[in-house]
């Protein structure tokens, strides 16, 4: 493991999609902050905040776990291969298999550790919550190549860290930063079918099915375009229902030009001209950053005003 740099190490377990794993947490620790300023929590102390840290962290480092370990399942299935897209650490001969398995049990190891810590600091259902998202990271090759890995992916990267993370806080399970979730689950899942769609016919090469592939091209296109524009509407929806403040509306608008942007790429991706979206699936981290950092910077800023001017 000592002949590569450590860039080398850091960029092989995808960094460019950690958004995707760091936002939820993020969105559940400014919603949590904005429910204590306005009074509508009970003020939480340094602890509890030091401990949503922690959990950012250890869901970084456990997103990385799961992107090396589907690395490695995919080339030894067949699914990875030269002329695939994306990642090319295996399919280069940069990394060797023996390497990445490697990389996989030391990251895990050391997220592991910090889920543990958590869960004898805060009690067993964060225990239950962290082996909940492990046996979902381990099964989500086989989940993805039956048609299930969307699912697999709103789960381990939407519910559970909303969940894990308003518990670490506030002690209970908060229901309207479960909400919320969805709107940043949501694009999270259009990264993954970005990936499908414009992987079918390698995948379909190797035998396996995923969403992209059964519904077809054309279906495929139209879901992403839902996948990245409910989002925008569900956000509306909870600003209408007063569950989140009026200035959430500035994510929207931060989101809005990456979103249209987005859509004029897979509007394209026809099965001819699928290396039109070679990189949506970068794309779509990004809309996801500009996304779900907007909404944590607004929540936090109006909940910093609300406790000075309380």
């Amino acid at each position: 493991m000592s002949n590569h740099t450590f860039k080398e190490w850091f960029l092989a377990t995808r960094p460019w999609s950690f958004p995707a794993s760091a936002m939820p947490v993020a969105v559940t620790m400014a919603y949590c902050f904005y429910l204590t300023s306005s009074g509508e929590s009970a003020p939480v102390g340094p602890s509890q905040w030091a401990y949503s840290i922690v959990a950012l962290i250890s869901m970084i480092l456990f997103q990385a776990v799961g992107n090396v370990w589907s690395d490695l399942r995919d080339f030894k299935r067949g699914v990875d291969t030269a002329d695939s897209y994306g990642v090319k650490i295996l399919t280069s001969g940069q990394f060797s298999t023996t390497e990445v398995r490697n990389l996989a049990i030391a990251l895990f190891c050391i997220t592991s550790s910090l889920g543990v810590l958590l869960a004898v600091c805060c009690g067993p259902v964060i225990l239950a919550l962290g082996i909940a998202g492990i046996a979902l990271t381990v099964f989500y090759p086989f989940l993805k190549y039956n048609a299930l890995g969307d699912v697999d992916i709103f789960l381990t990267y939407a519910l559970l860290p909303t969940a894990g993370t308003s518990y670490l806080i506030t002690g209970t399970f908060v229901p309207e930063a479960i909400a919320i979730s969805v709107p940043v689950g949501l694009i999270t899942v259009a990264i993954l079918h970005a990936n499908n769609t414009r992987d079918v016919a390698t995948d379909r090469r190797a035998g396996i099915r995923t969403l992209a592939m059964i519904i077809g091209n054309r279906a495929s296109r139209t879901v992403y375009v839902a996948e990245v524009v409910l989002p925008l509407a569900i956000t509306g929806a909870l600003i209408l229902s007063g569950i989140l403040p009026a200035v959430a509306a500035v994510a929207c608008a931060a989101a809005l030009l990456p979103t249209v942007r987005n859509i004029r790429m897979i509007a394209h991706a026809t099965p001819d001209n699928l290396i039109s979206i070679g990189n949506l699936d970068e794309h779509t981290a990004k809309l996801q950053l500009v996304f779900s950092l907007s909404l944590s910077a607004a929540l936090t800023l109006y909940a910093i005003l609300l406790s000075h001017t309380s």
